[in-house]
């Protein structure tokens, strides 16, 4: 039995839903006559990447484009590829066929020969990024120099991971998560088309679950379609869908704004008696107040307006009674409860609802008479030098002062607690015996970055924190750019087996020191 994302995927360039940018460019450039040779799709998964490189296939090669642009479905070219017959059109998935072999074999022996029939051979590569880096190289020669007939479509979610020396020679597409009123409008055509009628609360609902996904919200639709109902309510789509109780979150979100413990540890007594899935509830509350920090913040006015209406106008004025702190505060303690696991279910929902309601970061002025008095957050507070009391205000107390070169001189030999992944830790010795490796590896697939790691030395490896020193701010800096940190780390997790984070930071050293490790590295001496 066909899927139903794959039984109504989308069949021109008009059917593509949340995309337009993309659309429209590609259609004015079929219309124009002006396409590229090479073309980059990337964005998050089921957006509608290899969707559009399908689409786009069947647009060049068709014999009778409607409006210049649109495929018709019907000539021999278009069904050919509609049935997966074309002898022009080859698509091969990187991430099974990730060897130099698997490119020599599909493409580039292939890229030489002229179509059979059509006027374009295409080639379609999805997950890109999972090639090899000789398999990158085998291509890059063919995308250099293409011929006429060819046109390649690269497809990744992983873009980062693509060599730069590749992105340069294509034309880049970036798709963008779909809006969940786009998706409802898609899922209401989708349920009309199969005969069924569906509540559009259950289609909203199964709109927020996707999170911007078309390919996730058509398979929950279908899971929902399987119950075998002609008529499919919200008490019915619970069987299978994982209902977001938003009447709850909201009343739970309402008595911590008052911090009111012991009717929030109530709430979360009657969760567990209705039999919510306390995990996804902790999902959807850290969700919900994402959306309120982001409303609080003014940075997406239309952040709530997904909501229940029923649950909307409560949602808006809760996000002013919140302060942004006390929002990013609460996101921090739900988080630390969603990756903890005990025998009692519903205990680090509680720990947070405590933590959040009685400890300190979380007071603002009071509102009616609300806001509980809070305590201090450190009731020892401490200076880098010398001890104070509990009131470092209070009379007679003594602040012993610390000098400029002292301060620098504590802050240069401070220890700094780095975050651990819990995939495996290196040492020292490991990544010190490997470096060599590691640096040639990184050098021949991207040089600029093999340059600035001549500079580097290595500083200290805490769980799997790698800390790298440089002689200058700014090398440490362009280290620590999410971009060349992305780079080397996905090499050093090829080299160790492992994932390790990487930490750039600035090393003091002497002038003379300094002069002679950028002497060394350009290849000259010294003149005394």
């Amino acid at each position: 039995m066909e899927t139903l994302y794959r039984k109504h995927r989308p069949q021109t360039f008009a059917d593509l839903i949340g995309q337009e940018h993309v659309r429209t460019t590609l259609q004015n450039q079929l219309k124009g006559g002006c396409l590229g040779h090479a073309y980059l799709f990337t964005g998050p998964r089921g957006v509608g990447k290899t969707t559009t490189a399908r689409l786009l296939a069947k647009a060049v090669n068709c014999l009778n484009r409607k409006g210049g642009s649109e495929p018709c479905n019907a000539c021999e070219a278009c069904l050919e590829i509609l049935g997966g017959r074309s002898l022009d059109v080859v698509e091969m998935d990187a991430a099974s066929h990730t060897g130099v072999e698997n490119v020599r074999e599909n493409i580039i022996e292939n890229v030489r020969f002229a179509p059979v029939l059509r006027a374009f051979k295409v080639f379609i590569i999805d997950e890109v990024h999972m090639l090899s880096a000789s398999a990158f190289n085998a291509l890059l020669k063919t995308l250099e120099e293409p011929p006429a007939h060819a046109l390649f479509i690269l497809a990744t979610t992983e873009i980062h991971k693509v060599p730069d020396t590749i992105v340069s020679r294509t034309q880049r597409f970036d798709f963008r998560r779909i809006g969940t009123r786009e998706l409802v409008a898609r899922l209401e055509r989708l349920v009309k088309a199969e005969g069924v009628t569906v509540e559009e609360t259950v289609l909203e609902e199964i709109a927020r679950h996707s999170e911007g996904s078309q390919r996730d919200a058509e398979s929950l639709l279908a899971q929902v379609l399987s119950l075998g109902e002609k008529k499919i309510t919200m008490e019915v789509a619970s069987l299978v869908l994982p209902i977001s109780p938003y009447e709850e979150i909201v009343s739970l979100a309402e008595l911590l704004s008052k911090r009111d413990v012991a009717s929030a540890l109530v709430a979360v007594d009657r969760l567990i008696e209705t039999g919510t899935d306390l995990d996804r509830f902790v999902y959807d509350m850290i969700r919900y107040a994402r959306e309120l920090l982001l409303t609080r913040l003014g940075g997406s006015p239309g952040a709530l307006s997904d909501l229940p209406e029923s649950v909307r106008d409560r949602s808006v004025s809760l996000a002013q009674v919140f302060e942004p702190r006390d929002l990013t505060r609460l996101m921090d303690l739900l988080l630390e409860a969603s990756s903890s696991r005990v025998s009692i279910p519903q205990l680090p929902l509680e720990i947070a609802i405590v933590k959040f309601c009685t400890e300190a970061g979380s007071e603002f002025p009071a509102r009616g008479g609300q806001a509980s008095p809070i305590a201090p957050s450190d009731p020892e507070p401490r200076l880098l030098h010398g001890e104070i009391s509990e009131s470092p205000l209070a009379a007679n107390s003594e602040l012993e002062l610390v000098s400029k070169d002292e301060l620098a001189e504590v802050v240069m030999n401070a220890e700094v607690a780095l975050p651990e992944e819990a995939d495996g830790h290196v040492t020292f010795k490991t990544v010190e015996g490997k470096w060599d490796e590691v640096f040639e590896k990184v050098a021949q697939a991207h040089t600029s970055l093999g340059f600035l790691l001549k500079t580097a030395r290595l500083i200290g490896v805490e769980g799997n924190a790698v800390r790298l020193g440089f002689d200058f701010q700014f090398h440490a800096d362009t280290m620590n750019a999410t971009k060349n940190r992305d780079k080397l780390e996905a090499v050093m997790q090829k080299v160790f087996g492992s994932r390790v984070k990487i930490f750039g930071e600035y090393v003091h050293a002497d002038a003379d020191e300094i002069v002679g490790n950028v002497v060394g590295e350009l290849g000259g001496r010294v003149v005394e």
